[in-house]
């Protein structure tokens, strides 16, 4: 929520005035996600898979890891986020912080030579959490970072570098929690209508049976029939908020400027629809 400076606030809105978002964020680079990007790709759904660069690119574990050729295919032409999850996923709060340092580094470096893109997510690895682990990944150009923590409510983050998801796949409530977050709707009292973030992570080998791969695809297909959510991925949700946050209001709040490269979406406090293109000013 944006105040003006004449008292009067401003909602943040998803793209398309939406007030829900959805985003996934899947850990290790299993071969598994693949079946997961099909899934997700057939529904429209968007999301995030945090990959360990040594074990992909170096060919370890076969059997289990997707291969360097197979991960570059599978992310480069999914429109999905590539994200960190350390090198070697070593324990960022269990080694010496020049190690944590030079391995997140590494990771960055490898996957970002191998995609051709800018990593700016990290999954911390074994969901490590503490004050000295968030100045690290900041240290290392990290944007966000997202934690094992489940909240099982849709707020957006106050903290980046403590990026909570709303739950895991292997939660009981899963589905339930998607129902209760689909169900929500504007409220007419202007003030409960902060936008609402639904954030689903897991390991692609947990969905270990039919049943399991079919309760995440009764998943995909609910949200994707929805029209009042926007997909993205997280890097996308942590750009479009800091976005938002940047928007210069006047000082009468007659009008304001977006200087960011996304066109924001904002619901004045009387309830007009305003979009602000990028680099453009918009009267209020």
């Amino acid at each position: 929520m944006a105040l003006n400076y004449d008292g009067s606030y401003n909602l943040m809105r998803f793209p398309g005035f939406r007030l829900k978002a959805v985003t996934l964020s899947y850990d290790d680079g299993l071969k598994s996600d693949a079946r997961l990007v099909d899934i997700m790709t057939k529904y429209g759904l968007k999301g995030t898979f945090n990959l360990n660069s040594s074990s992909i690119l170096n060919g370890v574990d076969k059997d289990r890891l997707l291969s360097k050729k197979d991960a570059l295919i599978l992310f480069s032409s999914s429109g999905m986020e590539v994200a960190a999850h350390g090198g070697c996923h070593l324990s960022v709060d269990k080694v010496d912080a020049a190690t944590a340092i030079k391995d997140l580094i590494k990771d960055r470096v490898a996957l970002e030579d191998t995609f051709q893109t800018i990593v700016k997510g990290l999954a911390y690895p074994f969901g490590t959490l503490s004050e000295e682990s968030a100045k690290i990944a900041k240290s290392c150009g990290f944007s966000y970072v997202r934690t094992i923590n489940e909240t099982q409510t849709f707020d957006l983050p106050n903290d980046w570098f403590k990026f909570n998801p709303t739950i895991s796949n292997t939660n009981p409530r899963f589905l339930e929690l998607t129902e209760e977050f689909l169900s929500i709707g504007e409220s007419k009292y202007f003030w409960f209508n902060e936008p609402r973030l639904f954030y689903l992570w897991g390991h692609t080998f947990e969905f270990s049976s039919d049943k399991g791969w079919s309760k995440m695809e009764d998943f995909a297909k609910l949200v994707g029939s929805v029209t009042d959510v926007w997909h993205a991925t997280n890097i996308e949700i942590f750009d479009y908020v800091r976005a938002f946050k940047r928007l210069q209001f006047s000082a009468e709040g007659t009008f304001v400027y977006n200087p960011s490269a996304i066109d924001v979406y904002i619901k004045y406090f009387n309830g007009k629809n305003i979009v602000v293109p990028a680099g453009k000013t918009v009267k209020l």
